[in-house]
């Protein structure tokens, strides 16, 4: 069983309607975690709104911003209520949180995302669209 990560602004939001039938067999005999970067719950909306379901297409959400928080990393909103960090904080983080939960493959749109994946095990799929 493997675990696999999708992010949901540029990947699950673009393609649902692709991706739902594709998640459903996938999460059947792997792990699927939707990684990205708001709060927990505003991540669970946004797919609930797109039709994906979570123990259909997916077992987990892990937030950015959550997992940040946690961490201890300073971090301050802007006026439109968006969470923002440090440069090198946000754009690792992803591949610090594949690390830590053990994800074997991340698709992504983002390519400065995958600039952290070199020294672990987790496999970063850059999606062009």
């Amino acid at each position: 069983m493997s675990i696999i990560g999708f992010d949901l602004h540029g990947i699950l939001n673009k393609y649902p309607d692709i991706l739902k039938p594709l998640l459903k067999m996938l999460s059947k005999r792997n792990v699927v975690v939707v990684i990205s970067g708001p709060p927990e719950d505003t991540v669970i909306k946004e797919l609930s709104k797109l039709g994906f379901k979570q123990s259909i297409h997916y077992d987990n959400v892990i937030s950015v911003v959550d997992w940040l928080k946690e961490k201890g990393v300073t971090m301050w909103k802007d006026m439109d209520g968006n969470w923002w960090c440090d440069n090198i904080n946000w754009w690792s983080s992803k591949a610090k949180i594949c690390k830590e939960y053990c994800i074997n493959i991340l698709f992504d749109d983002s390519r400065r995302y995958g600039e952290y994946f070199t020294d672990i095990d987790t496999k970063f799929v850059l999606v062009k669209g």
